[in-house]
């Protein structure tokens, strides 16, 4: 009998250890990647997959769009053009469509997302490097690095 609880110590003594070292060596923080290499993170692809800006046509001059529906979801965009202005630049890349009043475009649909005040009281507002517009897309010059928003607000 006494053999047997001293075996039974014995190997309650052995799983313990092994289950310490097992807890070490998960905890351990990974080895480095070999020298000049970068070790992917899942964080980092899903990051840059998420994130990557879409490229929409093809001219001399670029700027940023971000397209922000009511739920907050984000899609960016980098436009290049030869127009003079956001609405302009927008319309020929496909990205928006309205309605041609006095004062400029106005825009009622962006990137398949519609905003219309008069049916769901929602409307596109336009943000200009980060600040609101005073002015419609009409009135906005293209810029190499412009940062523009749309945001569908209610």
């Amino acid at each position: 009998m006494k053999r047997t609880t001293a075996f039974s110590r014995a190997l309650s003594l052995l799983l313990c250890l092994l289950t310490l070292v097992g807890l070490f060596v998960a905890c351990k923080s990974p080895s480095k990647p070999p020298e000049g290499t970068l070790a992917p993170s899942v964080e980092d692809d899903v990051t840059t997959a998420a994130n990557t800006p879409e490229e929409r046509g093809t001219g001399a001059v670029s700027f940023n769009l971000t397209v922000t529906d009511l739920d907050g979801t984000k899609k960016e965009f980098i436009v290049k053009t030869d127009k003079e202005n956001v609405a302009d630049a927008l319309v020929e890349v496909g990205l928006v469509s309205g309605e041609n009043r006095a004062y400029g475009l106005y825009i009622k649909v962006v990137n398949g997302i519609t905003a219309d005040y008069d049916v769901d009281k929602t409307y596109w507002s336009l943000l200009v490097n980060g600040k609101m517009s005073n002015v419609g897309a009409s009135g906005v010059s293209v810029t190499e690095g412009l940062q523009v928003e749309l945001k569908k607000t209610k």
